[in-house]
């Protein structure tokens, strides 16, 4: 029995395939054993074992002249094969590599290559030169397991040295690499068949595949599928919007104080304000008059319109932000219109002035820094008291009109040019998207050779995603990729085009409802929007897109602000105490940097005229920043600590300085903005109904989610410090001590009287 050094009984190496084959005993001599060299059979070749190379049959006959395949006459296709041999053996040792000490002493390689100089010259002769070699690189080392003193993981890790530098040598030397050219081909081909045999497998995806219940509640996103358990039955003014992400009537559904505070002040209206109650709802349920196709228009006079939109044009350049506009043409065509309009092109005119004019109204109303004269401001003041309402009136009328007409791409135009100022206005009107149903009726959002109707979609399909981002809801007939193939030749659109395009991908997110919601994803998202904003604004190199990515950044806020808060709604639902502090922190940060951006361009004298174009994003954002600060406050009502009563104190002060800023701004104004107005009472009420529960603790229910009971002090006292930076950025504190501190004027009733009513009531249900 052989036995190595180490005393271990050895195995015998394999037989040779044909004594295999004839299951008849083989001496195992090499290179030919003596049964197939008896009868002559000159195949003999044994199986290869790891750390033993023998030549097959074909390099055997080659070594003895007889004619043998291609290689025989191309020496670099032998060369070639030789690579893929060595690779071959290279990764099945790499495979099975295993760390080992390796003797100090020389393997010896059996047998050696050949120096470069001569496989150079060899390479080159012709391959009928008897000279030439077949194979001008040999095998590998041959170590033989019986008579080697290395252990076969010695031996490896010898084998493995040995076909690496080989390899090397051989690639330098035909100058071709392994990796890309002779295995290009190998791996396009197995893919094919891979593809062509099996479908490829799909990655699970857990948050798509997995049902919610196997998942990590801290990362599964649910709070869009619950609504608050306080929401009432008895009445139906609470009323979702499950469309729209972004609006406050979304968010109050779900978060539990919010849902409370409107219950408390809808029960106080029906309860001590029946009688004004019944009028509202007598208003709501009125039925509309039926339409008079019938109809007068009336314009002021050409001298007092000529007026009004030169001293527009001064202030603001139409030309790139409301290209369909021109109200140079609409001057020209002033004396045509006088009278009833007695056909089309006519009633168009009419109704482009009568929009110029609301238009400039909007910009001279809503800006503090254009000063007026003696003669402008009486203009103004005309303009406001006796031709808005009639100017209003004229739009809804030929607007009713021209949608019963058969469409045409000139009433397109007149209702792209009328839903703009729809969306610029205060005016409560439903939005039917009427300007892209018309659109595409008449295939302009597949138009490329009209340079007008080009830019008609430009204008159109950047308005109506303005529209539908800024509340959170999908632009679903543009969401295809194949419904907007129409060049981008508005330069406006042209530069915040990704940034819409990322902002629906974001939204089809949010509103799917095959794939479960995960709060890591939606935190990655709102990171990448911030990055995709901020590359927006590095492209602004004029006024004009710097006034467009105002509104980008006003939709960004907007959205940022609720994501947030959503985000913050889901830690404290799972109780993790840690990641709600952490997202307070950057919740605050956010607030302050929001609050400051909005009243800082509201004063920014560079776009002193144009505050018309942005100013309802800003102060709509406004106002749902002033409910979540509310609903904050109200979670710092439990008065556990003193850390924590101070906290409600500064979310109270913070309030309470907003409302004073727009106060002043109001004050400035030579119009009362709606808008100012649905804020400031709305936080009148909200400091009225915190100030009534911290004198007097309410008796409901204490609520069960509330993320500030298990904050720590330290965390806290560092949101009273933000909070204290924050409210000090606004108003000082010595300016603020001037004025009258606050004082509760009709604590049962949350601050809401016979004289206030109407407001309080616009104020939350509109």
């Amino acid at each position: 029995m052989a036995v190595d050094i180490r005393g271990r009984k050895m195995k015998k190496p394999p037989a040779c395939v044909q004594c295999r084959k004839r299951k008849i005993g083989c001496d195992r001599q090499k290179p030919i054993c003596g049964n197939c060299l008896r009868n002559g059979k000159n195949d003999c070749f044994f199986p290869d074992v790891p750390g033993v190379y023998v030549q097959s049959s074909s390099v055997l006959a080659a070594q003895q002249g007889s004619p043998s395949s291609a290689f025989s006459s191309n020496p670099e296709l032998a060369s070639l094969e030789q690579i893929r041999e060595y690779n071959s053996q290279l990764q099945l040792i790499n495979s099975h590599q295993t760390v080992s000490p390796a003797p100090t002493e020389h393997p010896q390689f059996i047998p050696r290559v050949i120096d470069e100089a001569a496989a150079h010259v060899n390479m080159n002769m012709g391959s009928d030169d008897e000279a030439a070699p077949q194979h001008w690189v040999q095998g590998p080392a041959i170590f033989d397991l019986v008579q080697c003193p290395y252990t076969q993981e010695e031996v490896l890790n010898k084998e493995m040295d040995f076909l690496r530098s080989r390899l090397i040598e051989l690639q330098t030397l035909t100058g071709t690499k392994i990796d890309e050219d002779l295995l290009k081909s190998t791996k396009k081909r197995k893919t094919t068949d891979s593809r062509t045999e099996q479908p490829a497998r799909r990655t699970i995806n857990d948050f798509q595949d997995l049902d919610p219940a196997f998942l990590n509640p801290d990362s599964v996103f649910q709070i869009f599928k619950h609504k608050s358990r306080f929401l009432p039955e008895s009445h139906s003014k609470l009323r979702d919007k499950p469309n729209s992400l972004f609006h406050i009537d979304f968010l109050r559904i779900r978060d539990d104080f919010l849902c409370v505070f409107h219950n408390k002040v809808y029960d106080v209206m029906a309860n001590n304000f029946q009688r004004k109650l019944s009028e509202i709802r007598g208003v709501q349920q009125s039925i509309p008059q039926p339409f008079n196709k019938e109809f007068n228009l009336r314009l002021p006079s050409a001298d007092f319109i000529t007026i009004v939109l030169k001293k527009f044009m001064s202030q603001v350049d139409t030309t790139l932000l409301i290209p369909i506009l021109k109200p140079n043409e609409l001057l020209a065509h002033l004396h045509s219109v006088s009278g009833t309009p007695q056909n089309l092109s006519q009633l168009l005119i009419v109704g482009k002035i009568s929009i110029a004019l609301l238009l400039a109204y909007h910009a001279l109303a809503s800006s503090v820094l254009i000063p007026l004269k003696d003669e402008n401001l009486a203009v103004f003041q005309k303009l406001q008291v006796t031709w808005v309402p009639i100017l209003k009136e004229n739009v809804t009328k030929i607007r009713q009109h021209l949608l019963l007409r058969p469409p045409t791409i000139a009433i397109s135009r007149y209702i792209a040019l009328w839903k703009y100022y729809q969306m610029l206005s205060t005016d409560a009107s439903p939005d039917l998207d009427e300007d892209v149903h018309l659109a595409l009726n008449f295939g302009l959002n597949q138009e490329t050779q009209d340079q007008e109707l080009v830019l008609l979609w430009n204008f159109i399909y950047k308005n109506y995603c303005w529209r539908h981002l800024a509340r959170g809801e999908l632009p679903h007939l543009v969401c295809v990729p194949s419904a907007n193939t129409t060049p981008e030749l508005d330069p406006l659109l042209s530069n915040n085009s990704e940034l819409i395009k990322f902002e629906i991908e974001l939204l089809k997110y949010l509103h799917s409802k095959s794939e479960t919601l995960s709060v890591e994803k939606i935190k990655a998202y709102m990171d990448d929007f911030k990055n995709k904003l901020a590359a927006v604004f590095q492209r602004c190199v004029n006024s004009y897109l710097v006034l467009s990515c105002i509104v980008d950044s006003l939709i960004y806020r907007n959205a940022q602000l609720f994501l947030q808060y959503y985000v913050l709604l889901h830690y404290e639902s799972v109780n993790n105490s840690t990641q709600f502090s952490v997202r307070i922190k950057e919740f605050l940060q956010f607030l302050q940097e929001t609050v400051f951006y909005i009243f800082s361009g509201l004063a920014n004298i560079k776009f002193a005229g144009y505050e018309f174009m942005f100013i309802k994003y800003s102060f709509n954002t406004l106002y749902n920043l002033c409910c979540m600060i509310f609903a904050l406050l109200q979670r710092s009502q439990i008065n556990s600590n003193a850390e924590v009563e101070q906290q409600r104190e500064m979310f109270f002060l913070l309030l309470r300085k907003i409302s004073m800023l727009l106060t002043d701004y109001a004050k400035n104004c030579r119009a009362v903005d709606p808008l100012v107005n649905r804020i400031t009472n709305a936080i009148v009420v909200m400091l009225e109904a915190a100030h009534q529960e911290h004198a007097q603790p309410r008796g409901t229910p204490q609520l069960p989610m509330n993320g500030f009971k298990y904050v720590e002090p330290v965390t806290v006292q560092k949101n009273v410090a933000k909070l204290r930076i924050i409210s000090e950025s606004l108003i000082k504190t010595d300016f603020y001590n001037q004025r009258e501190p606050f004082t509760s004027r009709a604590p049962t009733t949350c601050g809401i009287t016979d004289d206030n009513f109407f407001n309080a009531y616009y104020a939350f249900f509109d």
